[in-house]
């Protein structure tokens, strides 16, 4: 851990006593957010969720740090958990795009893992999501403790610097001045979901042709990953099987002279890609990689 300057420490160590005196969870959330969040933009108590910690990214993403649920007096880490996943449940079903971190604290002590540690819990078939938040099952919180991994939890009155420096250290926004949101495990599916609706329909895909694609194994994905990968209106990978080059061409991958397969582009397609890259950060891992998103996101 870094070391802290005596100064901000015996700052922190002042903010953090004042926690035990608070009586409401208003106050705790403002507090919480003085004490260690003053350089992020935060928000108490956006639709349902209680704090939220973001930084905006160019004209499309919110780069999303922090969901968390709180709670005023001392309550177990599992049950509030489980109450974020039961609050934050819609807006994953409805395509918003996921936090790098899911976190809970009361007046004593806060706790942080990854979002994609909890992608387990929404896929079970037997866990309740009709149960309200407030009022949550033991069932459900034992399924939380025991589905939901890498949690990482400290007290305040023991632990209130190393707060501080993971906070610093795993909310990073990057190079300093960039307007691209870093595409990792937690956004993925939810970037793709997005550029479903914005960007393919602005791809000039008849049906004939479209039909022709998927008997060769082409499909939207592919287009997605050309875009993705994409700098000034170029694919930057030769290994994909669609590409975007001042047209987007497919590559018939079941042909041995490999062939392209033209397929006209529309104007608002191109100007739409633009915004849409421009917003994010992607790189390019091998072969590998691609087959495993391919794989992932299979096709339609």
């Amino acid at each position: 851990m870094v070391k802290q300057p005596t100064l901000l420490l015996h700052a922190l160590a002042a903010l953090v006593k004042e926690f035990a005196k608070i009586k409401s969870k208003h106050d705790l959330r403002l507090k919480v957010r003085d004490a260690f969040f003053d350089n992020y933009s935060v928000d108490v108590e956006d639709e349902r969720i209680d704090f939220l910690v973001y930084h905006p990214r160019g004209e499309i993403f919110t780069e999303t740090f922090l969901w968390a649920e709180s709670k005023d007096k001392p309550t177990e880490t599992f049950e509030m958990f489980a109450q974020l996943l039961l609050t934050i449940k819609k807006k994953i079903n409805d395509g918003e795009m996921p936090p790098k971190y899911l976190g809970v604290f009361d007046k004593t002590k806060i706790a942080f893992t990854e979002y994609h540690n909890a992608l387990t819990i929404f896929n079970l078939n037997d866990f309740n999501w009709n149960e309200r938040p407030s009022a949550v099952s033991k069932k459900t919180v034992n399924q939380v403790a025991k589905y939901l991994t890498n949690v990482v939890e400290y007290r305040f009155d023991s632990s209130f610097a190393e707060v501080y420096e993971f906070i610093r250290s795993n909310f990073t926004l990057g190079k300093v001045g960039t307007t691209k949101a870093q595409i990792n495990k937690n956004n993925f599916v939810a970037i793709y979901d997005k550029w479903c609706k914005d960007v393919l329909p602005t791809i000039d895909l008849r049906d004939k042709l479209w039909k022709a694609m998927l008997s060769v194994g082409v499909g939207r994905c592919d287009f997605y990953l050309a875009d993705l990968l994409s700098e000034d209106n170029k694919t930057i990978s030769d290994k994909l099987y669609c590409l975007f080059l001042q047209y987007a061409s497919c590559r018939d991958a079941m042909l041995a002279s490999r062939r392209l397969v033209d397929v006209p582009h529309t104007d608002s397609h191109r100007s739409r890609i633009d915004v849409f890259a421009n917003s994010l950060h992607s790189t390019h891992e091998g072969d590998a990689s691609i087959a495993f998103l391919r794989y992932f996101l299979q096709f339609e």
